[in-house]
């Protein structure tokens, strides 16, 4: 989706002037810095996060997905409510500003099918002065659920051939011609 609760959170707070203030710039640098200084991590990722509201914070991670891989991301907040944690999925691109692509929906979860190689940036970063815990997992699995529709598998890898002789090296599908 398009939305961008941390940019429309952003425009908030230069609105009422914090950007001005200590800790609002803490806070915009902490949003830049993991953006633009993510740490690397591979996947399948899991990690277990606090947030102080003394101390602005943002968490950057860097990781890559392979063509036709499937990323399912999911972000848990403790307290669930009165924390709200800004969760957003970048493109890192070469020789030029990442490309913002998805926020989550209300539940904090979503996918990224990678049409091609890609290198990500997940960002993690908390409203002004609020502290909590979250707990998020990256994990990756195949963008096709079944290669063909209306298609059943015929025979799998491994099969016996020729009275045992020999095994099938291959999984054999069956489906309409030209589908």
């Amino acid at each position: 989706g398009s939305s961008r609760p941390h940019e429309e959170y952003a425009q908030k707070l230069n609105a009422a002037g914090l950007d001005q203030t200590a800790i609002g710039q803490q806070w915009f640098a902490a949003g830049d810095s993991a953006l633009l200084s993510p740490q690397t991590v591979t996947l399948p990722y899991k990690e277990f996060g606090y947030f102080p509201a003394e101390k602005p914070g943002a968490t950057g991670l860097r990781f890559r997905a392979r063509q036709g891989e499937k990323l399912h991301i999911q972000v848990q907040t403790t307290p669930d409510t009165g924390f709200v944690l800004f969760v957003e999925l970048w493109q890192e691109r070469e020789g030029d500003a990442p490309r913002f692509l998805q926020s989550p929906d209300s539940a904090n979860r979503f996918t990224q099918e990678a049409e091609n190689d890609e290198t990500y940036i997940l960002r993690l970063q908390p409203e002004l002065l609020k502290s909590g815990d979250y707990t998020l997992s990256i994990s990756v699995g195949p963008s096709l659920d079944f290669p063909v529709a209306g298609g059943r598998v015929g025979s799998v890898w491994g099969d016996d051939r020729d009275a045992g002789a020999r095994r099938h090296g291959g999984i054999d599908i069956f489906a309409p011609k030209r589908t």
